[in-house]
Parts: structure tokens; sequence; C-alpha cells
């Protein structure tokens, strides 16, 4: 199924030599339904989505093609844009070509004016083609996020700045309001020197904007090296640690529910 899914997504995309390829289509009027509109809601505040995701929460019962020809359909409008990214990870696959979708300018405009009670922003953030792994893994824990907080607002760091109050931009927030101190989520996929994460560290506690940091960490290995710069010392292997401003979380406690993805 991986190869008839990266193939059907991929058709009609352009052959460039690039790192990333967008495309866009002419196509005649299209009228947005309810799905439509929730799915361009979702390429906003995760700012970009794979095919795959996007299948599986809003074309569950459907085909690889139909979803293909529906995103198609609201491509052709200017508003979303479709990219193809050489050498995304998908399912094991080493060198694969994943197919991605992101909310274009003209794509915020619209949902803005069909749906006013959203806080749609109007800055369309930037896509690092290797660090788009770590963007699709946001999507996908935002939903263990959201059921553990009920009635607080996820808003992805991409769209945060440090005149919001944040020493550090954190890869998403959690916030009631707009003016509330937010809990912090923090995706670690990689480790990063001890110095490093010692000013990571350093800057999150003394951000004025933030109440609590939840650190989701793909390893144990992970895990230890910020405890032990939230600490001040090497932690052991299976150190206690209590904080009520830090908390860890591991990646696979937050995807358990979600069906495999991209």
């Amino acid at each position: 199924m991986t190869d008839d899914l990266d193939k059907d997504a991929r058709a009609g995309l352009t052959a460039r030599p690039a790192n990333v390829t967008m495309t866009r289509r002419k196509a005649d009027h299209v009228l947005l339904t309810e799905r439509d509109l929730d799915m361009m809601t979702a390429l906003h505040d995760h700012v970009v989505l794979s095919f795959r995701q996007i299948h599986e929460k809003f074309f569950p019962a459907r085909t690889i093609a139909t979803a293909m020809n529906r995103l198609k359909r609201i491509e052709s409008q200017g508003w979303v844009e479709r990219l193809r990214i050489p050498r995304l990870r998908i399912e094991g696959r080493r060198n694969a070509t994943g197919v991605i979708f992101q909310l274009s300018h003209r794509g915020r405009t619209m949902l803005a004016r069909a749906r006013p009670e959203v806080n749609i922003f109007e800055k369309c953030p930037v896509l690092n083609p290797h660090q788009l792994d770590h963007d699709l893994l946001i999507a996908d824990i935002a939903e263990h996020f959201k059921r553990r907080f009920p009635g607080q607002q996820w808003t992805n760091g991409r769209y945060l700045s440090d005149q919001n109050g944040f020493k550090k931009i954190p890869d998403a927030v959690l916030q009631r309001t707009a003016a509330d101190r937010a809990i912090a989520i923090e995706l670690e996929l990689t480790g990063k020197s001890a110095r490093r994460y010692r000013d990571i560290v350093a800057a999150l506690r003394t951000s004025p904007r933030i109440e609590k940091v939840i650190y989701v960490t793909a390893s144990h290995a992970i895990g230890r090296k910020i405890m032990s710069a939230i600490e001040g010392y090497q932690v052991p292997f299976g150190h206690r640690f209590r904080s009520d401003f830090f908390e860890f979380v591991r990646l696979t406690e937050c995807l358990k529910d979600i069906a495999p993805a991209r």
C-alpha cells in the first residue's frame, strides 16, 4: 500500500530537480464542504500535513484516489499548495519521496472569511525540508494534548515570536486565551549538546509567558540528558524526576492511539 499511496499522491507533479517542488492547477470554481473547511483549518493550525495524515483523518472510509482528487480540486483554486519532498522519512523507507500540503496565503484569506470565529494567522511559515519529520509529528502529538487539556487552544510554535514573551520559542503551546500563560510543548527527536540544553532550560524557566514545559522525547537517553541539564548533574538511568515546572512524556505514549501515519 505504501508504494501505491506514494505513486497516487505524486501523480501530476512536475519532475524538476529541486528539494521542494510546488504545484498548482487551474480549474472551475470549487464549492467547499464542511469537511474541506475542517481540513483547511487543520492545515492552518498544524502548518503542514502529509497526504497520509489528511487521508486518515478526513477521508478514513474513502479510497486514496478519492482523497487525492478532492485535494487536487482544492489545490486548483490556489487554496492549498502541494510539495514533493525527496528523502522524506515514510514508514521506514529511506530516500522516499513524500507529498505534503500547506495552506496558501489565498487559502488563509478564504478560510478567514468562511470561518470568522477561527483566529487565522496571516503568516505562512516557511518550511525547512530537513525538519519536516519533526513538523509532521508535532501535528500527530497535538491530538494527545488536546484530549489531555480540554478547553485549551493549541498553537504551533511557527506562529510565535519572542515578541509574545517567549525567551525560547516552544514547538507548540496550549492556552485558554492568548493572554494566559502557556503550557509549552517541546518535541525532542535527536539529542543536543549538554551546553545547548542548559541554555534552553534557562530560557524556558525565565520566560514570563510559560507556566509549564512538557518535553516529548523519542528515547530515554534524550530525556536523561535534558533532566541532567535541569538538575545540574548527570542523572542515572531510572532517575526519579520531580518538578512542578518540567514534565517528561515519551513520544510513543503520545502516538499510541493514533493510526500508523505518513
